[in-house]
C-alpha cells in the first residue's frame, strides 16, 4: 500500500502533535520515540485502510483550516501579585488567565510533571490544581487524549483554556475543526523541543551521583529572573541548585544541540501562531521598557484575536503593563521570527553523544560568545575593578 496519503509522507516535519493518533478510527496509529528521543507516528498497514484523514488533519499539511489571525496587540506585563510573580517562569500572567477561567465554572488544560519527571498535559478545574500548570518545562509534554476531553467539555459548554506549544494550539485547532466561542487557546515563544532521552539520561546521572529527585524547577528565581538557576529537588529533602548558564542540560537546549528536527524549521513563527494568546520571557525589558526591570520576571504579551483583548480586559487590573510596536518587537525577540538555529551542530551532538556524556559533549559543542560580546564583557569587567 502506498504511504503518500497516510502521516508517514510528513517524515521530519512531525512535530508530534498527536492528532494522526487522535483521528485514527482504526488505531492504526502510535506514537514511538526514536532513538534520538522523539515520538513519531508509526502506522499499522495491516489494519491501515489508506482514508488519509490522518495526513488531512496534520497542522503541518493542512494549515487552512486553523489559521485564525485577526488582531495583533503587544505589551511588556506582570502580575501585580509579588507571589505569583515569583511562583512564575516569568511575569505570572498564564495563572491570571487560568484563574479567570475556573473562577467561571471552566476549566484549564496544561503541562504537568509525572512522577517520574516526564510530562504530560492534563485537566485542572481548581485553583489548588493550577499550581502543577504553572513554570516552564523544558521537556516534551505528551498530550494523549486532552484534544478529546477538551472538545467534550466544550460541547458540554463549558470555558475551556488550552495551552501548550504552538504547533500542539495548531494541532488542538486542527482536531475540533472549528471555533468555540468558550475556548480560549494560548501558547508561547517556543525556542524548540528537547530529546526526551537526553532529559532521562541527565536525571539518571545526577541520581546516580546524588540521590533521586522528586521534583525540578528549571526557573527557580532564588538568585532573580535574569539569571535563573535549575534546582532540583532531592528525595532527601536537599536541593541541587545549577545556574542555567552552566547546567548542562540546560546550555544544551539553549545551544539548540537536541531538539527535535522540525524545530530547526518551525512552521509556527511569528504570524503563524494558532493561539488566541502567546506569552514568553520579555528578555528585552532592559532595552525597550527599563522602567518595568525589577529583575523580577517580565512577559511579553501577545493578543492574537479579538477574543484575547475580551480577556485580556477581564483581567488587566491585576496587571501592570506597558504596550509595545509589534514589529519593533519582532526585530528585537530573535525566537518570535526564527526557528532554531545550529542544524550542524545538532548532527554532531548525536554523532558524539552515548547516553551517558553529556557534559562532556555540550562543553566541546557550546556555542561560544561572538569576539564583540566578549571584548564587551572583558571592558565592563575592567570597568568595574577602575571604578
Amino acid at each position: 500500500m502506498k504511504m503518500n496519503n497516510t502521516i508517514a509522507s510528513i517524515g521530519s516535519a512531525c512535530t508530534g502533535c498527536s492528532i494522526c493518533r487522535l483521528v485514527c478510527s482504526k488505531n492504526a496509529i502510535t506514537l514511538k520515540e526514536n532513538r534520538e528521543g522523539f515520538t513519531y507516528p508509526v502506522i499499522d498497514m495491516s489494519i491501515c485502510v489508506n482514508c488519509g484523514l490522518c495526513l488531512a488533519k496534520c497542522p503541518i499539511h493542512n494549515k487552512s483550516s486553523i489559521l485564525n489571525k485577526e488582531i495583533q496587540r503587544v505589551y511588556a506585563a506582570y502580575n501585580r501579585s509579588e507571589q505569583d510573580r515569583y511562583e512564575s517562569s516569568s511575569g505570572g500572567i498564564f495563572v491570571l488567565l487560568a484563574r479567570s477561567v475556573i473562577a467561571m465554572g471552566g476549566c484549564v488544560y496544561g503541562a504537568a510533571y509525572a512522577d517520574d519527571l516526564s510530562v504530560f498535559h492534563c485537566k485542572v478545574d481548581t485553583e489548588d490544581g493550577l499550581k502543577r500548570l504553572m513554570k516552564s518545562k523544558y521537556i516534551q509534554s505528551d498530550v494523549g487524549n486532552t484534544y478529546a476531553y477538551c472538545k467534550k467539555d466544550l460541547e458540554n459548554g463549558k470555558t475551556v483554556l488550552f495551552t501548550g506549544t504552538p504547533c500542539q494550539i495548531a494541532g488542538l485547532k486542527s482536531y475540533l475543526g472549528k471555533e468555540y466561542d468558550g475556548l480560549l487557546t494560548q501558547d508561547f515563544v517556543c525556542h524548540g523541543i528537547p530529546s526526551s532521552k537526553v532529559w532521562r539520561d541527565w536525571k539518571m546521572y545526577l541520581e546516580k551521583h546524588h540521590s533521586e529527585i522528586s521534583s525540578v524547577d528549571f526557573r527557580s528565581k532564588i538568585n532573580g529572573w535574569f539569571f535563573f538557576h535549575i534546582s532540583y529537588k532531592l528525595c532527601i529533602n536537599k536541593f541541587i541548585h545549577i545556574s542555567s548558564r552552566e547546567d548542562p542540560y540546560f546550555v544544551g537546549f539553549n545551544d539548540s544541540l537536541y531538539l527535535r528536527e522540525s524545530c530547526y524549521d518551525c512552521r509556527f513563527k511569528k504570524d503563524n501562531h494558532y493561539s488566541d494568546i502567546t506569552l514568553g520571557d520579555f528578555w528585552e525589558v532592559k532595552k525597550m521598557a527599563p522602567v518595568m526591570n525589577d529583575d523580577k520576571g517580565v512577559s511579553i504579551l501577545f493578543l492574537n484575536t479579538k477574543k484575547a483583548i475580551e480577556w485580556y480586559e477581564r483581567v488587566k487590573q491585576n496587571l501592570i503593563y506597558m504596550p509595545l510596536n509589534y514589529e519593533l518587537v519582532c526585530v528585537n525577540h530573535n525566537m518570535i521570527v526564527n526557528s532554531a538555529g545550529h542544524r550542524d551542530l545538532r548532527d554532531k551532538f548525536y554523532e558524539k553523544y552515548n547516553g551517558c556524556n553529556l557534559q562532556k559533549v555540550v562543553a566541546n559543542l557550546r556555542i561560544k560568545p561572538s569576539i564583540k560580546k566578549r571584548i564587551k564583557k572583558r571592558i565592563i569587567k575592567i570597568f568595574k575593578k577602575v571604578f
